[in-house]
């Protein structure tokens, strides 16, 4: 009986390391990738493979060496394929010497296959400033142009685009376009853009010419003829941000009690006119006032002027000539050293934006 017993024991911890065994062997087990095959592109090679048909296949790591010999992993999910095939750049060489490449299928419970090699040779990587050159597209829009690119290779490209700004002056604006991406141009007519691309090595593309035509609101475009007025000092119940750094003179107002306000810089030079020109939007209706300062002096009782205005998700113009206001002016003239007091609604909770204030013929 004892040694039946023991042999029972035994053959129960067998069957159990047997068990344990094959359950960790499915866990870890998946099948290889297959068809794997590559092609050159700019200072990159482009892989191609066949993915596992495992039902737990998760993805395909990609192990190789750089230029400068550091070894690089690169994971491509399975949800990166498309119809069971996977493409993957492996980018950012900078020499054209054959490189070797291990895929290695692994599954979500961390197994992995065996691992499978393939040889890859980069194209030169000056070569990419033409391959981005071709993918450039401009767009016209509300602030200008955009300039959109595709640059899947990893190489350093920069793009330059000549252009006329909003003054007519002639501009060129540097843009890295290492990655696919895309960049706003503040042009205000319709014109040819200059464009052409570099190489890290300093090789130049040939140039190429796009013509845009933007749809900017000539209420948008800020003209170095005007002063624009900005807002920070002596501020009550109201926070002020400026969101848009594309926007200099753009400010949103946050009004957290029934009278807020705050001042306004003083002109630093005549205005060319006295009318007085801005865009707005806003969440609610309500009323917006001035209150007219002299050089070294405060708001005054009986010294403003002011209006209602009605709530927009979009932006609108408000242009008011001085002579329209209800004459409380006192003497007051849009000019060297003026300034005012900004109550910029009467409404508890509103937010009001407001954007390139200025005076105007």
């Amino acid at each position: 009986m004892k040694r039946f017993n023991i042999l029972l024991i035994v053959f129960l911890a067998a069957m159990t390391f047997g068990s344990c065994s094959k359950d960790n062997d499915d866990n870890e087990k998946i099948n290889p990738v297959t068809n794997v095959s590559s092609t050159p592109f700019y200072g990159a090679v482009t892989l191609q493979w066949t993915n596992p048909t495992d039902a737990d296949y998760y993805y395909t790591l990609i192990t190789y060496k750089d230029t400068e010999g550091n070894t690089i992993n690169k994971k491509v999910c399975v949800y990166d394929g498309t119809n069971g095939i996977t493409k993957a750049i492996v980018g950012g060489f900078t020499d054209t010497n054959a490189h070797e490449f291990t895929l290695t299928a692994y599954n979500f419970q961390g197994g992995h296959s065996t691992p499978v090699t393939v040889t890859g040779t980069p194209e030169a990587s000056s070569a990419a400033k033409e391959y981005v050159l071709t993918t450039v597209t401009m767009t016209g829009n509300e602030e200008g142009a955009l300039v959109s690119w595709v640059n899947e290779t990893g190489v350093a490209v920069t793009l330059y685009a000549t252009y006329l700004n909003a003054e007519g002056v002639s501009t060129t604006t540097k843009i890295d376009a290492t990655k696919t991406g895309s960049y706003q141009l503040n042009l205000v007519k319709q014109q040819d853009i200059a464009v052409y691309a570099v190489a890290p090595d300093g090789s130049k593309s040939a140039v190429q010419t796009i013509n845009v035509t933007p749809t900017v609101n000539p209420d948008d475009v800020v003209y170095s003829k005007y002063e624009y007025i900005t807002f920070g000092g002596g501020a009550n119940t109201v926070t002020v941000t400026q969101p848009e750094s594309s926007y200099p003179y753009e400010f949103k107002f946050v009004c957290t009690g029934g009278d807020p306000y705050i001042y306004s810089s003083a002109l630093t030079r005549d205005a060319p006119g006295s009318t007085l020109v801005f865009r707005y939007k806003a969440d609610v209706d309500s009323y917006m006032e001035f209150f007219w300062c002299s050089p070294g002096g405060g708001a005054a009782g009986g010294r403003s002027d002011g209006f209602n205005f009605t709530a927009t998700n979009t932006w609108k113009t408000i242009r008011i000539a001085l002579s329209d206001f209800a004459s409380h002016l006192q003497g007051w003239v849009p000019k060297t050293g003026y300034f005012f007091r900004f109550d910029v609604c009467n409404t508890s909770g509103a937010t009001v934006y407001v954007r390139n204030m200025h005076w105007e013929e």
